[in-house]
């Protein structure tokens, strides 16, 4: 009887934090822009909650059902709104997180969204430019940012062609003599 009571306390602890962290779970649309940063803050959210080995293990989720319908819930609820929806829906049946996980990483993973979300990268770059309508704050930011998420999926451009990028979409007249010097140092 003496270990029942810390048992239960422990599961009660376990359930309300599952439910502080699902809170913090933000909704994911679909865009596969946002794959990445959502991915890493699920990951977390479920990981303070001790339930990290569901994602990514499918004897411990099949070993603990109760965890991976709740992490399932979880995922169905993030998704609920958007075009990844139909992915976690799959496994409504049998309220498989695991495989629900699974099934999310293989999609916007996989080779064909890789490419398209590398060439929607590449888009957002190509119409980037530092002109007298964006700060050159924003520009550096934009600039780094799409080429950090271009390197993530492993398609990101020479160091050189990186270089030779980011001068030539400097418009801007006021950074023109800086523009020059930098191109001509190389």
């Amino acid at each position: 009887m003496g270990n029942s009571q810390p048992t239960s306390r422990n599961a009660a602890l376990k359930k309300s934090a599952v439910k502080l962290q699902a809170q913090k779970i933000s909704d994911f649309n679909g865009n596969e822009l946002k794959w990445k940063s959502w991915k890493k803050k699920t990951r977390a959210a479920i990981g303070s909650a001790g339930l990290l080995d569901i994602l990514d293990n499918a004897e411990i989720a099949e070993s603990n059902l109760i965890d991976n319908e709740t992490v399932f819930h979880i995922l169905q609820v993030a998704t609920a709104d958007g075009n990844a929806s139909h992915l976690v829906d799959s496994h409504e049946d049998s309220k498989n997180g695991h495989f629900a996980y699974r099934d999310l990483v293989a999609w916007y993973e996989g080779d064909t969204m890789t490419t398209e979300t590398a060439e929607s990268i590449r888009s957002r770059l190509d119409k980037l430019y530092l002109n007298t309508r964006i700060t050159a704050s924003e520009y550096i930011n934009y600039f780094k940012l799409y080429t950090k998420q271009l390197s993530e999926l492993g398609e990101s451009y020479t160091k050189s062609k990186t270089v030779t990028i980011f001068l030539s979409q400097i418009t801007d007249p006021d950074y023109s003599n800086t523009r020059e010097l930098c191109v001509e140092n190389k």
